[in-house]
């Protein structure tokens, strides 16, 4: 199954959608479509509950490129495929989500696509990528975190 994922984000992203409902693929596809209007062929929904249980049987996560929604992919062992929103397309107050992007490809963790050419091309070789693991650090930032405040609240 494919989950498009386009997270909470109050700016519309239609050409995310756009890209998806081009696609030729036979396989399931559920889309999250948050505050973007879609009548499309595919199941939708705004927000879920169960949104868990929709990244448990992902294979394939698409995905916008906030943080939240990529790490969520990551966290649940999803192959994911983030197309960042655009300041020049209205989709984002700035480009922030291209760092993110161009950050987590770095670390081979996704792969990214700007235009539908790219995301065709991404799901083809995402089916035999290997990906680096992805290693959370909010462990030990919490650690740090907690030692910073005790040292304030002491000091």
């Amino acid at each position: 199954m494919i989950l498009v994922l386009l997270g909470t984000q109050t700016h519309s992203f239609t050409r995310l959608l756009e890209y998806v409902e081009a696609l030729n693929t036979q396989e399931e596809v559920i889309i999250q479509k948050g505050h973007t209007p879609y009548e499309g062929k595919y199941k939708n929904f705004d927000f879920s509950n169960d949104l868990e249980s929709y990244l448990e049987k992902a294979d394939i996560l698409i995905t916008h490129g906030g943080v939240g929604s990529i790490l969520l992919g990551l966290e649940h062992n999803c192959r994911v495929i983030a197309v960042p929103r655009l300041l020049k397309h209205q989709e984002h107050v700035d480009d922030h989500q291209i760092e993110i992007c161009e950050n987590l490809v770095k670390k081979n963790n996704i792969l990214m696509a700007n235009k539908f050419e790219e995301l065709d091309e991404q799901i083809e070789t995402i089916k035999k990528h290997k990906f680096s693991p992805y290693k959370s650090n909010n462990k030990e930032f919490n650690q740090q975190l907690d030692l910073i405040v005790n040292d304030l609240l002491k000091g």
